[in-house]
């Protein structure tokens, strides 16, 4: 699992929008983006997709598409399309992605690679495809003007962006972003099949853990977060299963992915997924306490 400044195992959801915005209304908010164009930190992913997603569900902002029968089309793409006049999510996946705003006549090919992943959301927005970028924090401190790792489109300094807060208003980047965020996302981690042999699998963690090697990963040329993510300071092992890991972040993919479905199907798919462990825990559960009461009262 990648470890952050300060010992962090999580990053933080942001809104950025440009200081120009905040200035013409101190009490700029969300709603007044409907219309406009926004830029994403990855079609799918949590900072950049799915949290925005969730917020303008939870929020009443945007209605949620309701499915017919044998519909299969996802329904967070059109509730994006619907609050936003065009969006760019480019997807790593062939076929997949919102890139309405791209460039390119709206489709998510290489070209729109150009505004791929969190730095592609800030330049998106930089460079005035898009009027709000959601990403993840610490991407505009890194690739503006006057930022560590400013990049030849870099150019506009920090001082030009705001943090458009989920209740509304805008804050300075470099102040306190605390209950400006639209949630904490864990730290990205490097998986391993877990039919792996235990032998094999200690040496790949004490060859990750290895500093001289890791380093190579997270060196200060890694600006566009190749491999690992340019703000990890350490690799840290971790004993926790999947869904302990995920949190919160879990719960929200799963929200998203079934928008507009029937409750009782998400249920019934939910379980399917690996729920059905939390069953036999409490079946196990029932079954040692009745043992134990049958044997107390022998």
């Amino acid at each position: 699992m990648e470890e952050y400044c300060y010992f962090a195992k999580s990053y933080e959801v942001v809104a950025i929008v440009h200081k120009e915005e905040c200035s013409k209304n101190p009490s700029l908010s969300l709603k007044d983006f409907r219309g406009k164009e926004s830029c994403h930190g990855g079609y799918l992913t949590a900072a950049g997709w799915n949290y925005p997603v969730q917020f303008l569900v939870d929020s009443g902002l945007q209605a949620v598409p309701k499915k017919t029968a044998n519909d299969t089309e996802r329904r967070d793409d059109e509730l994006i399309s619907s609050f936003f006049s065009s969006s760019c999510a480019p997807s790593e996946l062939e076929g997949q992605g919102v890139c309405t705003s791209c460039g390119n006549n709206g489709s998510c090919t290489t070209d729109s690679y150009t505004y791929a992943g969190h730095a592609g959301a800030f330049r998106c927005l930089m460079d005035g495809t898009g009027d709000i970028a959601f990403l993840r924090s610490g991407t505009a401190e890194r690739l503006s003007a006057d930022g560590i790792h400013a990049q030849e489109w870099s150019t506009k300094a920090l001082e030009e962006f705001r943090y458009l807060c989920p209740q509304g208003g805008c804050r300075s980047i470099n102040e306190n972003i605390e209950n400006c965020t639209f949630g904490s996302v864990p730290a990205n981690v490097i998986m391993t099949r877990n039919s792996q042999p235990n032998s094999r699998r200690l040496v790949i963690v004490e060859q990750l853990l290895n500093a001289s090697y890791s380093q190579t990963l997270y060196k200060p040329q890694n600006w566009n977060d190749y491999v690992l993510s340019s703000r990890t300071q350490n690799l840290v092992e971790t004993k926790e299963l999947t869904r302990q890991v995920l949190g919160n972040s879990a719960v929200i993919s799963q929200k998203v992915e079934t928008l507009g479905e029937d409750k009782s199907e998400v249920t019934a798919a939910f379980l399917d997924s690996g729920s059905h462990l939390l069953c036999v825990n409490w079946l196990l559960l029932i079954c040692f306490t009745l043992l134990y009461i049958f044997l107390w009262s022998q």
